[in-house]
């Protein structure tokens, strides 16, 4: 009896850690670079501020969206991260969840140790559904650097 109850007492203590960390930290929709990068400060100060934590970055591009503009957006998120704040590239881990009616960004923080969190809503749109937004520039981009991890 008194094992079982060792166990248990240790899995809710585990939990609860968990259940202190892992949180979505932000959550928002399309702003410009000026006003992301304040959401984006707000979740490297917390990661400076909790070192065995790894900040996740999910994208879901708009209904009327450039091709690649979710890719280069979580990019652009990440390197301003790992260049402002110091944050180690492998700590901040983006992932383009496919399309919502909006353009939609979800910031979790997660311990490594627990695998990968789910964004609350998945992707509402599938890829026929989406249209090219109308400041897509025809000419092709020059692909973005993307740091290693």
């Amino acid at each position: 009896m008194k094992l079982i109850l060792t166990i248990a007492f240790c899995f809710l203590a585990f939990s609860n850690t968990l259940a202190d960390s892992a949180r979505k930290f932000d959550e928002y929709a399309d702003l410009p670079f000026s006003e992301e990068r304040a959401r984006l400060d707000n979740l490297g100060i917390q990661l400076k501020m909790m070192p065995d934590e790894v900040g996740w970055y999910f994208i879901f591009a708009g209904s009327k969206s450039c091709p690649g503009e979710a890719r280069r957006r979580a990019i652009r998120a990440k390197n301003y991260i790992v260049k402002k704040h110091g944050i180690r590239a492998d700590r901040v881990i983006w992932v383009d969840e496919g399309y919502r009616e909006e353009l939609t960004v979800e910031m979790w923080i997660w311990p490594r140790s627990a695998g990968k969190p789910y964004p609350t809503n998945s992707s509402t749109l599938n890829k026929n559904e989406v249209q090219d937004g109308m400041k897509c520039k025809s000419k092709s981009h020059k692909p973005q650097r993307r740091i290693k991890m």
